[in-house]
């Protein structure tokens, strides 16, 4: 993704999760905001580029217009968004949070450009790879400001470049 402090240090690079990913386009994840690494090779002349993806996605469906945001915790305070370095691991990347990293990510579904109201869709929150063993919440915010919650404790295991379900 776009970050102007994006560097290469040591065999990594270091790169940000936003914690708050508004999506555009209906069946999308948020621009600037799902990262990938790669290495570039050359066999016999020929240059070729391997990109790998570093966050899972979790897919939320919002099925009524008017949700402002999402907003979505693990149980038990892992880290969901900031900076962190990433190393491409020979292929699969690995990654850790500097100081500082959050414990949530806002999602901020598309706006109607002709009524200016939140819209209904799915959408994907772009989430680094890891076992939820309690589970995560979900903090849904209408364009009110009224919130309600969803707590699941069931564990849930979140894969790179693999797409996961909410509802």
């Amino acid at each position: 993704p776009k970050y102007s402090k994006a560097r290469m240090l040591g065999g990594q690079i270091r790169a940000q999760i936003p914690s708050e990913q508004s999506i555009s386009i209906n069946r999308s994840f948020s621009k600037n905001s799902n990262i990938a690494v790669g290495k570039v090779a050359m066999n016999d002349g020929v240059y070729s580029a391997e990109m790998k993806n570093v966050c899972g996605l979790l897919k939320i469906v919002v099925k009524d217009d008017g949700i402002a945001q999402v907003r979505l915790s693990g149980n038990t305070g892992e880290k969901l968004s900031g900076t962190l370095m990433v190393d491409y691991n020979d292929g699969e990347p690995d990654y850790s949070f500097e100081v500082g990293a959050s414990n949530e990510i806002s999602l901020i579904p598309m706006v109607s450009s002709s009524t200016g109201e939140y819209r209904k869709g799915t959408y994907y929150i772009c989430v680094p790879p890891q076992e939820f063993e309690k589970g995560v919440s979900l903090y849904i915010t209408d364009s009110e400001g009224l919130t309600a919650g969803i707590y699941s404790d069931s564990p849930l295991d979140l894969t790179r470049g693999k797409v996961v379900e909410l509802g």
